[in-house]
């Protein structure tokens, strides 16, 4: 077992503390990109921090897609490993009470309170794309549901999952071993997007519609989430090996390698082309790092931070129906001066976090408990083999590291 302190305890199982940070950092380079900026009259250096913090902050939500990535797969994995089946249903049913009810709901707020405090509401093509998921694909954005084109790349991405997951069971030949094909699988979307993303930036001029928000553009940050969790749940002691052999290494990969999204603009073709694909590398070699890492779950910062991060899909959803609100309040703070802007940016940020951890307990984990309840998940005792993959013989080859620290289990989702 783990030491206590490194886990916090959530309503089913223990959670990752570093995971969960991984989650409050994204949610918080998000929050910078959607704050308007400060007067030109603001001081040099607190222009130039939030002009990064705006340039780059987009790139939390490649964080998110690769951390789902693995979280998500790892229910599947989890499931073959205590049934050595698959229950493509109870997942996506389970995954359903997490994300439908807080959707659902804000939805739903947001389009009343537009109407009070905005005066203005979404068309009848913006609702409907928004409640079947297919807003990635539309051109037209309510002002507090542009932030949800993400969620319907999360659903294709659930759909797909249990889909292929599906499939390669029933074709694959059933003497080999379980999802041996993910590797080849993730190699061939990876290669095959991004040759698309370059071919349709070279041939276009730049749209964020069509190059930004597309999932057959994006999902190959899912799957390398996807592939890290074969390597963590089918190699785990290779895999946890060379991640505390190389944990330094997988620190520098992963905060130089989202440097370049707080240089590049997004609309530069290296950020939507090559961009993704080594923002994504960067943000599975953090968790990596962190899958290594002891993090003492005591320390209060600590706590706070993951804390906030297992409410994350609840603070994201609420943060832009915040920012706008805290702008009505605070009129015009973004043109008026610094005082003020400060005063606007703490009030979104405060009321952002405490706003959307309240509905978290209202709504999000109510649900939760209503799904443990109807939709438990399946629970076998069956033993199956652990397989091998390719990971192993490059794990023999390293020094074996004494530890005492097992390895973490996954943040439940």
């Amino acid at each position: 077992m783990l030491p206590k302190t490194t886990l916090l305890h959530s309503q089913e199982k223990p959670r990752h503390v570093g995971l969960d940070l991984l989650r409050a950092f994204a949610v918080f380079l998000v929050f910078g990109r959607h704050l308007g900026p400060p007067s030109p009259q603001a001081p040099k250096l607190l222009l130039t921090c939030i002009e990064l913090w705006n340039r780059g902050g987009w790139v939390g939500v490649d964080v998110f897609f690769v951390l789902s990535g693995f979280l998500v797969s790892g229910l599947l994995f989890s499931d073959y490993q205590r049934n050595a089946r698959l229950h493509p249903l109870n997942f996506l049913l389970r995954r359903g009470f997490k994300i439908y009810p807080p959707y659902y709901f804000y939805l739903s707020a947001s389009f009343v309170l537009g109407r009070l405090f905005l005066g203005s509401s979404p068309t009848g093509r913006e609702v409907l794309c928004h409640c079947f998921f297919v807003q990635n694909y539309d051109r037209h954005f309510f002002p507090t549901w542009g932030h949800l084109w993400s969620l319907a790349l999360e659903e294709h991405f659930y759909i797909l999952l249990a889909g292929i997951f599906v499939m390669a069971n029933y074709f694959m030949p059933k003497d080999a071993k379980p999802f041996w094909w993910i590797p080849r699988f993730y190699a061939t979307v990876a290669i095959a997007l991004l040759s698309l993303r370059w071919w349709h930036g070279s041939r276009h001029p730049f749209n964020y519609f069509a190059d930004i928000l597309p999932t057959h553009l994006r999902v190959d940050s899912f799957l390398f989430g996807v592939l890290l969790s074969y390597y963590y749940h089918f190699a785990k002691d290779a895999f946890l090996r060379i991640a505390r052999k190389y944990r330094n290494l997988c620190w520098v990969i992963g905060v130089v390698g989202l440097l370049p999204a707080f240089i590049f603009n997004i609309d530069d073709m290296f950020s939507y082309t090559f961009g993704f694909t080594l923002y994504y590398v960067a943000s599975g070699a953090l968790i990596t790092a962190l899958l290594a890492t002891s993090i003492p779950a005591r320390n209060p910062v600590v706590r706070i931070g993951a804390y906030v991060g297992a409410r994350s899909y609840s603070i994201y959803l609420w943060h832009m129906l915040t920012f706008t609100c805290c702008g009505v309040f605070i009129s015009d703070a973004s043109a008026s001066s610094t005082r003020y802007w400060i005063a606007y940016a703490s009030c979104c940020l405060v009321f952002s976090v405490l706003f959307g951890i309240a509905i978290s307990e209202i709504i999000e984990f109510p649900a939760l408990t209503v799904r443990n309840a109807l939709v438990p998940r399946p629970r076998g005792s069956a033993a199956i083999e652990q397989p091998t993959p390719s990971i192993e013989p490059i794990a023999r080859s390293l020094p074996r590291i004494q530890c005492s620290m097992e390895a973490p289990s996954e943040s439940p989702s």
